[in-house]
């Protein structure tokens, strides 16, 4: 007998039976474990089979669907030591259905179904209800698993809502009298049919909102925004009686618009919840008694933006608005022109309630508000214009508007700066002051703060503010005191900074500073004191913290020389009258022995009486003072020196020339300004006694500035130091009525004392 191999298989819910692989091919003769033979057989080995695992896929757990339902199920199963043969998906108890697996090609290595491990199945017509579904799985040695519940919810099918629209059936009324072929009229209204859908078994009430040119109650009977569909009807109508007020009137606008009720949130919602139709507006027309058919006029349009002659940096994005309206009809389209090329239309929403007309401008008379935005503009000179066309085709054209497209502005240009006094190679003594003025201009703005450095450390900054900034490349000169010199040689440099933020430095001047063996001979003829309104404001009555508000003038010595009192005489002048509009002034002041000055203080008198702002003008009774200091050491130039008020401040250097000084005729008369009661100080203009009012804001600072003039914002003179009060820098020029073209200038500077 030929040789054979053979293998015994005995199925075992959840276990096989498999023979050992010590199987050998036999004679004829024998088999393994024949009697006689000898041979034992292997045990049997028992394997434990695993249960498939299942759940659903599809559909979600709480989905909710709307009878008659379709609803797919899909299951996902796998098996780890097999496949699944068999999967049955179920409601509660009842079984929906079973899909068979092939089983030809069995598991593949991972355990998962040759057919990708899911299953599905279409539940049909499922009825209004709450379902629990799951599906089992079974595998090919018969274990079965079940996966986990989900329940889902079929509701009834939604009611059909109701649906609201609105016709116009007559869209004409006229008032009673004679038209236009000669008949007589009956009043006659306008008709329009509010309609719905679906069940007319209860009365419905629906809701309108009024629009148009003619007034409810005014131009026709009042209309009460709601009206009611009979049960067992489907329509109701509308009448819009005209009014005859016997008053001539153009064609006139009710415009019907159905609107939506308020609801209450549950569902299915209640038979009074109706819905809107897209034709729920509607517009009818009152004519006048012996109205004639007007005749069409073309609508009105203008541009608001841009405005004419603006300007824009290419690449320029420019927004383009009109407002356009028509008297007789609708605007249907406006289009947008630059020069002969169109830039785009633009179409009006489809709403003909009045109230949404403002905004959305499809309603007679109403404006409407076309735009447009024209981007990636290049340079050039553009015309713009905006065409506007009616419902009857009559066209309007703007007004052009004129812009322009430039070239973007060229990179900020830093400041140039340079130091005109001192100049290279002064020689100086120990301990004295010299003042330090640095030239600026900036080609394309300003340049108003000035740091000056001595060997590149800091030694002071000024910077001008401007009521109207001077034009690009105007020179503009800064200037310093710097005081008490120590022996030494010094490079002075001036870093400038513009009103763009960059800034310039300047070449470097050499001076030096001498120890001094051979003084100069001290300042001669100068006036013996100078004076200053260091609060030219006052005012009537008492200020906020009730104490009285006077103006204060300060007399001060030009010497350092103080071992004498010092009687000066002053001048009193002005539009107020000293004695009446304020405590009387004697006309002289004593400076104490020991003190560098002394005060002035006006008093105003609260007299009641309404008056104008009026002025106190004080001048010191000194005149032809000329200051020469002989040059004994070196051959500078002369120098003309202006403005020195701090005791020798014009006795700069060794070997300067101080040259007769007419400015001082600003140091020798000063003036302040008194206001009637809870009238605030005035701002910056001429008073009406040819003094020029000054007042500078100064925000929160609350210390002391020095005032400065000049006459062609390079040379500066100073006049003196005032306190700020109430928030400014006020300074009263008594020289206002000259005539001459003048500019100030502030910079905060410590107050000074009368120790």
């Amino acid at each position: 007998m030929k040789n054979f191999l053979r293998f015994l298989a005995v199925p075992v819910m959840g276990c096989a039976l498999v023979f050992g692989a010590n199987v050998r091919a036999q004679d004829s003769n024998t088999y393994p474990g024949a009697p006689g033979t000898g041979t034992p057989t292997d045990p049997p080995i028992m394997v434990s089979n695993k249960p498939p695992v299942i759940h659903l896929v599809l559909p979600n757990a709480t989905a909710v669907f709307t009878a008659p339902a379709n609803i797919g199920l899909v299951a996902e199963a796998f098996d780890q030591d097999g496949f699944v043969v068999r999967v049955e998906f179920f409601e509660g108890q009842n079984s929906l259905g079973v899909r068979y697996l092939s089983t030809t090609s069995g598991a593949n290595s991972a355990g998962i179904l040759t057919n990708g491990g899911r299953v599905s199945l279409m539940w049909t017509n499922v009825p209004a209800g709450q379902y629990v579904l799951r599906a089992t799985a079974t595998d090919n040695q018969g274990a079965l698993a079940a996966s986990p519940a989900i329940t889902v919810v079929v509701r009834a099918p939604e009611p059909p809502r109701t649906v609201v629209s609105l016709a116009v059936l007559d869209a004409e009324a006229a008032e009673m009298g004679t038209i236009a072929s000669g008949a007589n009229t009956a009043i006659n209204p306008a008709v329009l049919e509010v309609r719905r859908s679906g069940l007319t078994n209860d009365a419905l009430e629906v809701f309108y909102q009024i629009g148009g040119t003619a007034l409810n109650g005014v131009d026709y009977q009042a209309l009460s925004n709601k009206v009611v569909i009979p049960a067992g009807q489907a329509t109701a109508r509308l009448y819009v009686v005209p009014i005859d007020d016997n008053l001539p009137e153009p064609k006139e606008t009710v415009t019907i618009a159905v609107i939506p009720p308020t609801c209450i949130m549950i569902y299915p919602p209640p038979p009074s919840c109706y819905l809107v139709a897209s034709n729920s507006a509607g517009t009818v027309y009152i004519l006048d008694n012996d109205t004639p058919p007007p005749t069409n006029h073309p609508p009105q349009v203008r541009l608001l933006k841009p405005e004419a002659g603006m300007t824009f940096i290419a690449p320029a994005t420019i927004g383009i608005e009109a407002s356009a309206y028509d008297v007789d009809g609708q605007v249907t389209q406006v289009e947008f022109f630059a020069g002969n090329r169109s830039l785009g239309v633009v179409y009006p929403p489809p709403v003909m309630d009045p109230v949404e007309a403002n905004s959305a401008g499809a309603s007679p008379i109403y404006n409407w508000r076309p735009a447009l935005t024209w981007s990636n503009v290049t340079e050039g000179t553009y015309t713009l214009t905006a065409v506007a066309t009616d419902n009857q085709g009559a066209t309007g054209v703007s007004q052009p508007v004129t812009v322009a497209v430039v070239a973007p502005p060229p990179a900020n240009q830093p400041p140039t700066v340079t130091i005109t006094h001192p100049p290279a190679g002064a020689t100086l003594p120990a301990g004295s002051s010299i003042r330090i003025e640095a030239r600026t201009v900036d080609v394309d703005g300003y340049a108003s703060t000035v740091k000056f450095f001595a060997n590149n450390l800091q030694i002071g900054e000024q910077t001008l503010t401007f009521i109207q900034p001077p034009p690009p490349g105007q020179p503009l000169v800064l200037s310093m005191v710097w005081s008490n010199l120590a022996a030494g040689e010094y490079t002075l440099t001036a870093r400038a900074i513009d009103d763009q933020g960059a800034m310039g430095v300047s070449p470097g001047v050499r001076v030096v500073v001498l120890g001094v063996t051979n003084p100069p001979p001290p300042v001669t003829n100068l006036p013996p004191a100078i004076i200053v309104a260091t609060d030219a404001y006052a005012a009537e009555g008492t200020n906020a913290a009730g104490k009285p508000n006077p103006a204060v003038f300060r007399v001060q010595r030009t010497s350092r020389d103080t071992n004498e009192p010092l009687v000066v005489e002053y001048a009193i002048s002005g539009s107020a009258v000293n004695g009446v509009d304020y405590q009387e002034l004697p006309g002289v002041v004593t400076i104490p022995a020991g003190r560098p000055a002394a005060e002035i203080v006006v008093l105003p008198v609260d007299d009641k009486i309404v008056e104008p702002t009026e002025t106190v003008v004080l001048t010191l009774k000194f005149t032809n003072f000329v200051t020469i200091v002989p040059i004994t050491t070196n051959n500078l130039p002369p120098v003309t020196a202006t403005g020195a008020v701090e005791p020798n401040s014009a006795n700069t250097a060794a070997g300067l020339i101080i040259q007769p000084m007419p400015s001082y005729k600003w140091q020798l008369r000063a003036a302040a300004f008194i206001v009637d009661n809870d009238k605030p100080p005035p701002p910056i203009r001429p008073l009406p006694d040819g003094t020029f009012n000054v007042s500078v804001p100064q925000g929160n600072y609350t210390g002391c500035v020095r005032i400065e003039i000049s006459t062609n914002l390079v040379d500066w003179t100073i006049v003196g130091t005032n306190m700020v009060t109430e928030g400014a820098a006020r300074f009263v020029d008594p020289e206002g009525a000259t005539g001459l073209k003048r500019f100030y200038r502030v910079t905060t500077v410590p107050c000074p004392t009368t120790d």
